[in-house]
């Protein structure tokens, strides 16, 4: 019974060490935090982080799984680990890739280089070359949508299907909110080198803004916004330039079935855009998620993986 007693006395102690530790940590280190998330979303998702050189880029990318090919290219700022429960839904079905572009996350950063889509496109490709992959189903969210829309359409016959998430680079009927911002103040509202920068993104990004602890804001805004803001502020302007010229010419050429989620209250890229979308490629079905800003697979997870596993099984 002593025995049983002291057992039990340890186990208290060391269940509050615990608690304890993982606070002091939680408020002091919010990196070591955020990086303990991604290894976890990792582990559940039984992906692994690897890079590759490609001439004079490295690529840091996760893979796992096994089956068909799921290649997943990011928004602007964001990274490989950006995708919620996609990955873990699709590893034991799929072979899963998802890529750090460069310029952002741990892959290669260059500011002399040109990261307009094209160019992001050709090196998307030499990438998948050198991988050996040939044929994939291809994802897109954001920037990493009109990627994954001028790839289709570039190198048609290596996309068996494509799923765009609020897909950046086409014309709308409307011009939304964020783009009329942007204009009116001449400033690039993607990057930001301060918390109140930070909320104003996260404020356009989502319907309903996450609460984000201000110890995890500071930290967000100094590792990856003041730190790569000279950089992603280049790549928008390669990107985006002058506002007028869009990716809308690519769409005919997309042979691939493909799927468009978008969400209602985007006041980033105005849900118009589907529109477009859908007159320019021939085999495109949409979905339109209400309540839903312009993270459509962080807002609404369930829903965006229900649709995209029906599209999946309709391909068979």
């Amino acid at each position: 019974m002593k025995a049983l007693k002291r057992l039990s006395i340890a186990a208290v102690v060391l269940l509050t060490l615990f608690i304890f530790l993982s606070g002091f940590v939680y408020f002091n280190f919010p990196g070591i935090t955020l990086k303990a998330i991604a290894h976890g979303q990792r582990w559940a998702a039984e992906v692994r982080k690897h890079e590759l050189k490609v001439d004079d880029q490295t690529w840091v990318y996760l893979e796992g799984g096994a089956g068909e090919p799921i290649v997943f290219l990011h928004g602007f700022g964001l990274h490989k680990d950006y995708w919620g429960n996609m990955l873990k839904k699709y590893s034991p079905t799929n072979r899963i890739i998802a890529v750090d572009l460069p310029g952002f996350g741990q892959s290669s950063k260059n500011i002399s280089l040109n990261y307009d889509t094209p160019n992001q496109t050709a090196r998307l490709n030499q990438f998948l070359e050198k991988k050996g992959i040939d044929s994939f189903h291809l994802v897109g969210f954001s920037m990493g949508g009109g990627i994954a829309a001028y790839y289709s359409g570039t190198y048609p016959d290596k996309v068996k299907s494509l799923l765009l998430l609020g897909p950046g680079g086409f014309s709308a009927e409307k011009e939304s909110e964020f783009i009329r911002e942007t204009f009116k103040t001449r400033e690039n509202m993607l990057t930001y080198k301060t918390v109140e920068e930070y909320d104003v993104i996260v404020g356009y990004a989502y319907h309903t803004p996450p609460p984000i602890p201000m110890h995890f804001k500071k930290y967000i805004v100094k590792e990856f916004g003041a730190k790569n803001n000279e950089l992603h502020d280049k790549i928008a302007r390669d990107l985006f330039g002058d506002g007028k010229t869009f990716l809308d010419p690519i769409l005919p050429k997309i042979t691939a079935p493909t799927l468009v989620i978008w969400g209602r209250e985007d006041r980033i890229l105005d849900v118009s855009c589907t529109k477009t979308i859908k007159a320019g490629i021939k085999n495109c079905k949409s979905l339109i998620l209400d309540n839903t800003g312009h993270t459509v697979h962080i807002e609404q997870p369930e829903k965006v993986i229900a649709a995209y596993s029906e599209f999946l099984s309709s391909l068979d």
